[in-house]
């Protein structure tokens, strides 16, 4: 890293994100911008989906898994908080932008899905199931290796972590795209800049396996189980891991 630069505040762009487009946010389509009601109604559906497949997959790879509690970390809008919340009778989700928070609060209520709201994670308590999703490639990998390995710390004896990650590039000309910490497939590219423009970016980031699996201290023989992921070019994994009792 340059001596003296200074890495983007990502947390401010996502303020003012929420109060600009919270959809389009989470589903970076022209279409959410300005939302109808049909396009709200697919995007919460979405939400069930994406859970259904969540557990799906904790079941078949891991066998039984009845969560009764839930935490998820960059919950938005409640698009998976809400199907969390239903599934486990009650869930945490955190963000960092009010705006965001205080939709979730009201789909929640409409949804009469029972959640609890934070900005930032709760240091003391212990969850079944732990989820981070499209949400760590936007930080900045110095802050969020240390987010994982509390979300990591979060989650119960027994209990899952579903935590989304970006980890390459297609093309090596995306990674001159931003202000970011980007990797190379071996050979990194280092572009830390903070040009003082306050206009609102959706950033992506790039985090090494090696470095995120540190961050998660295993017993040997921990259950793991990863899918491959490719959003645009955008190449990562979900990882699904169990924590032993």
């Amino acid at each position: 890293m340059n001596e003296g630069a200074v890495v983007r505040d990502t947390d401010r762009d996502w303020v003012r994100i929420a109060e600009m487009f919270p959809y389009f946010g989470v589903f970076t389509h022209e279409r959410y911008k300005n939302p109808s009601r049909d396009d709200l109604k697919e995007f919460f559906a979405s939400g069930e989906i994406d859970i259904a497949h969540f557990v799906a997959t904790c079941r078949r790879v891991f066998g039984a898994f009845e969560p009764k509690s839930a935490l998820e970390f960059g919950c938005g809008v409640g698009r998976l908080l809400i199907p969390l919340a239903k599934l486990t009778g009650h869930a945490t989700g955190v963000d960092v932008a009010d705006g965001m928070l205080s939709l979730a609060r009201s789909y929640a209520d409409d949804a009469g899905a029972s959640v609890i709201l934070a900005e930032t994670i709760p240091a003391d308590e212990k969850f079944d199931l732990v989820l981070s999703h499209i949400t760590l490639q936007h930080i900045p990998p110095g802050r969020g290796y240390s987010l994982i390995a509390q979300l990591w710390g979060a989650v119960a004896p027994g209990g899952l972590i579903v935590l989304h990650i970006t980890a390459f590039r297609t093309r090596f000309n995306d990674l001159l795209i931003g202000s970011s910490l980007l990797n190379y497939d071996g050979t990194r590219a280092e572009s830390y800049e903070e040009t003082g423009d306050e206009t609102p970016r959706i950033l992506m980031y790039d985090y090494e396996l090696s470095r995120v699996f540190a961050c998660m201290p295993m017993a040997d023989g921990c259950p793991l189980y990863l899918e491959k992921t490719d959003h645009g070019g955008h190449h990562g994994f979900k990882i699904y891991a169990r924590k032993q009792s």
